[in-house]
């Protein structure tokens, strides 16, 4: 059997990619990883937008679910925040991926500044009820604006791993 990363090579494997590294990037963008104090980088809304633009059907929501549910008691956050924003990732693009898929690769990195923006602006207002006071949006407009310019750099690299991944012997 072949290997990859030193695993075998098995659908079961293969179906498991998504969700490890959507672990990942979630454990990598809670704040005590941030390299900037408050601002870090939404590697996981990059990960979740580009499985699902290409395997939806590899991100199964309940996993969304458990993954916001963890980040919002790690992270002190009122419970349902980050399922919201996830939830709103995966909605907004299974229901607008048929507009990016098959086309060049701008047209997807418009449609991830799209989504971020979105659901930045989402968090923005959650921020605002939670704390009931008015808070600057200049934290969460760096934040869009690193995970805009570094998506390209890790769409390649979850695109590159699917296809070492899922390439035939």
């Amino acid at each position: 059997m072949i290997e990859v990363f030193g695993l075998p090579r098995t659908p079961v494997f293969k179906n498991c990619v998504p969700v490890i590294t959507l672990i990942m990037a979630a454990f990598l963008d809670m704040e005590a990883f941030s390299p900037l104090i408050g601002i870090g980088l939404h590697s996981e809304h990059m990960v979740l937008y580009t499985w699902l633009i290409y395997y939806p059907s590899l991100v199964p929501l309940s996993l969304l679910v458990l993954l916001g549910l963890l980040q919002d008691c790690i992270s002190g956050l009122t419970l349902g925040t980050s399922i919201t924003i996830l939830i709103s990732i995966y909605g907004l693009v299974i229901y607008n991926r048929h507009h990016f898929n098959q086309h060049p690769f701008w047209i997807l990195w418009l449609g991830f500044a799209c989504v971020e923006m979105t659901v930045q602006l989402l968090a923005w207002i959650f921020a605002l009820i939670e704390l009931r006071e008015s808070t600057g949006g200049l934290i969460f407009i760096a934040q869009t604006c690193i995970s805009i310019v570094c998506y390209p750099l890790i769409g390649w690299l979850i695109l590159r791993l699917h296809s070492k991944i899922h390439v035939d012997p």
